[in-house]
């Protein structure tokens, strides 16, 4: 092997090493912490009209339910608004530092039968038809005494994970204590988790619900619910180049 061989075997090898070496730079940046979370204004006017505008969308959501279901809420549409904070650490990483959901509910009463008229509000919860039923219809499937016992559900035709739609977060029985149906589903404890964090929680209308009509067999917790506002996080070189939290802008979502 003459020296010029050699110097250019060395030179490949070196030229390899390097890469492999930057690569695995970039695997270990990629791999560690790099969002710094930033200070927010969660009343800000960007944040406060992306809310605003929110509601309008959400409330015609549970207008086509109660249109398709042909019932009457009884009392009024809760709200819940909270900030979730994103975690970028070693056992999670989110893609924003804060995400803001609005969240509107209302209950529904549903009448005996209540195996059949359960279903049919699943129907009603998305337009279209689901010639084979829908998850709603999944999970009056399962074994229950109590419609408490029944699983959230959705008036989608496949079972799995989905963008935000009408959704049946909690069932009530009939009768019913005031605290039982101002509890029904997470609702309640929304407004607890999120402590330390935004939350603005208006539950008094599921309180102040008046009394049912003859006939029902137990109240659905109707919900719809949207992602609004995204907050980004506040990123340093270098780990800015390969890791992704550092890739998300702040805004409305659209």
């Amino acid at each position: 092997m003459t020296g010029r061989q050699l110097a250019i075997g060395c030179g490949s090898v070196a030229a390899v090493l390097l890469l492999l070496g930057g690569c695995g730079l970039a695997a270990v940046y990629s791999s560690l912490p790099a969002g710094n979370r930033p200070d927010v204004d969660f009343l800000s006017p960007e944040i406060s009209a992306a809310r605003a505008a929110i509601v309008p969308a959400l409330e015609a959501q549970l207008d086509g339910v109660e249109e398709r279901f042909g019932v009457e809420p009884i009392g009024g549409r809760a709200r819940v608004d909270t900030c979730e904070r994103g975690f970028d650490d070693f056992t999670r990483r989110d893609q924003y530092a804060y995400a803001c959901r609005m969240t509107l509910a209302e209950l529904l009463p549903v009448r005996e039968p209540f195996r059949a008229h359960a279903s049919r509000l699943g129907e009603a919860l998305l337009d279209g038809h689901c010639p084979d039923g829908t998850d709603t219809d999944r999970a009056l499937a399962e074994p229950f005494d109590d419609p408490r016992q029944l699983d959230s559900s959705s008036g989608k035709c496949r079972s799995g994970l989905g963008t935000y739609f009408p959704s049946i977060s909690g069932w009530v029985p009939i009768p019913a204590t005031r605290d039982e149906v101002a509890s029904a589903g997470a609702l309640d404890s929304q407004c607890t988790v999120y402590t330390g964090e935004f939350a603005q929680c208006d539950l008094g209308p599921l309180r102040r619900a008046g009394p049912t009509p003859s006939g029902t067999a137990a109240l659905a917790l109707v919900e719809a619910e949207e992602t609004y506002y995204l907050v980004a996080w506040e990123c340093d070189w270098p780990a800015s180049w390969f890791n992704d939290v550092c890739n998300g802008d702040s805004g409305p979502v659209r």
